[in-house]
């Protein structure tokens, strides 16, 4: 069986009974605070490296007296083809050996993250999370537990002070969310390696974790050990107090809120919600951003976690939007004001299915939207700018005929002209202030995969004349009448 040991080292050579302490410490932490109940089947994320393959062989050294049942599951993310092979090999050899029911997933993680415009940290993440709920679902697990610790825990804390969080996001990993539970966050990173060597435990390294393109591992490997060698000893364990500190606040808040909800929050029907702007107004941030999120989940449940910008730009519209004025938050979940209260509604899909190919000098008529629009090679003609943005003019030396229009979709991406980065269609809509009725009528137009424009807002960046450009196209759109 391919995998990895490592000799122990002096340090643990000097305390031999490390692997009972590190056993009791983890045990009573998970009894503590109260991780498992009696008769919980548990289903362990592991991927076969070091943190999962120690959670695993705790969780089965304590699973009697904790009287739980375990399952596996294992995800290929399809990233390291030939490690991923013998990863996954590692998991099921373990699991034979256990006797644990093991549930193999497969994902191509890159394609998934090219198609959603994500890193392939986050894409891996959001699938991880959608197949392992979906396995505990089916299989009735009543918990999953991920080998999360300290270490963890003060990156995840650095890498989202750095992205500019709020206070709830400074708080960063869990305990316990939901189903999922992290048995080792009261333990660290050496401490794990000591249990595994005093085990004598095979695990896989990951070779992707020394790749510093990926930013976690840039914070791992260059910033938190530049902050404890040049200003603290200890950043990682006060990063970790101060997410506990947080997490404590954010239970507090959390009952604050059940306990105003049945006040002030009313549920008009299973898609709408509705909530008092006087009493919205009467909290402070953390308050107010919570009763956000449970009213979208409770419209829409997925553990929505909102950005604090979100959070911004909806304050800056309860307090001075005009009445009968929208605010999205989605694709389907909008907001509408109203004079003494703030409507929240899950409204279906009804945007246009209407694909059109456009070859050049000819007129198509978008009914939907009730225009008619064109795409015309000028030549021997001086351009005359303006701001209508009814008339635009593109370059034309990458455009590639037939282009495409088509209803946007919201993991549509675009770089709007004077953007140096792109922006996601839906935060472009909501920063021109377009409502949810209006968002049904947009359409988008496409050179292959690239969106040239918004149809009557902005044209690409990407696709602005410059002094070089050789190709001109003029963008034409007319209103028609209904």
């Amino acid at each position: 069986m391919s995998g990895v040991r490592i000799p122990a080292p002096l340090l643990f050579l000097a305390c031999p009974d490390m692997k009972s302490y590190l056993k009791n410490q983890i045990g009573e932490f998970v009894i503590k605070n109260q991780l498992f109940s009696p008769n919980d089947q548990v289903l362990v994320a592991v991927s076969g490296g070091m943190d999962s393959m120690v959670l695993l062989d705790l969780l089965c050294r304590w699973r009697r007296r904790l009287k739980i049942s375990l399952g596996v599951v294992h995800l290929n993310h399809r990233l390291r083809p030939q490690s991923a092979e013998k990863d996954q090999l590692l998991v099921q050899k373990i699991c034979s050996d256990l006797k644990l029911p093991l549930y193999i997933l497969e994902e191509n993680v890159r394609q998934f993250a090219k198609e959603n415009k994500l890193s392939l940290e986050e894409a891996g993440h959001i699938l991880r999370e959608k197949r392992f709920q979906e396995i505990a679902h089916q299989h009735n697990y009543h918990k999953i537990a991920t080998a999360h610790h300290q270490d963890d825990q003060a990156e995840t804390v650095l890498m989202r002070i750095l992205a500019g969080t709020g206070l709830q996001g400074i708080a960063g990993i869990r305990l316990r969310k939901g189903k999922w539970v992290r048995p080792l966050l009261g333990t660290n990173r050496k401490e794990i390696e000591w249990y595994a060597q005093s085990r004598d435990l095979f695990y896989r390294e990951d070779e992707s974790n020394e790749d510093i393109t990926f930013r976690r591992n840039k914070v791992r490997q260059l910033l938190l050990p530049m902050l404890t060698s040049e200003f603290n000893s200890e950043v990682n364990l006060h990063l970790t107090q101060l997410a506990n500190i947080l997490q404590e606040w954010d239970v507090y808040i959390s009952g604050q809120v059940e306990e105003l909800f049945p006040k002030y929050v009313k549920r008009v029907s299973q898609n709408e919600i509705t909530v008092g702007i006087t009493f919205f107004r009467l909290y402070f941030s953390w308050i107010q951003l919570a009763i956000i999120e449970s009213v979208l989940n409770e419209l829409e449940p997925a553990e929505l976690r909102i950005q604090f910008s979100q959070y911004q730009d909806f304050k800056h519209w309860v307090e001075t939007g005009r009445i009968g004025s929208e605010f999205c938050w989605g694709e389907q979940l909008h907001s509408i004001k109203r004079k003494d209260r703030i409507d929240f509604r899950i409204v279906g899909e009804q945007k246009s299915t209407t694909v059109i190919h456009v070859h050049p000098a000819k007129s198509y008529l978008l009914p939907v939207a009730n225009i008619k629009m064109s795409v015309t090679e000028i030549t021997g003609k001086k351009l005359e700018f303006s701001n209508n943005p009814d008339i635009e003019f593109i370059a034309g030396e990458d455009l590639k005929f037939p282009l495409m229009v088509r209803s946007w979709k919201s993991g549509d991406y675009f770089r709007p002209l004077g953007l140096k980065s792109k922006k996601k269609v839906s935060d472009f809509l909501t920063d021109i202030k377009v409502g949810f009725p209006e968002r049904k009528q947009i359409f988008v137009l496409l050179n292959q995969d690239d969106i040239v424009a918004i149809l009557g807002y902005r044209i690409s960046e990407d696709y602005r004349i410059k002094d070089e450009t050789s190709k001109i196209f003029r963008l034409t759109i007319d209103k028609v009448s209904k």
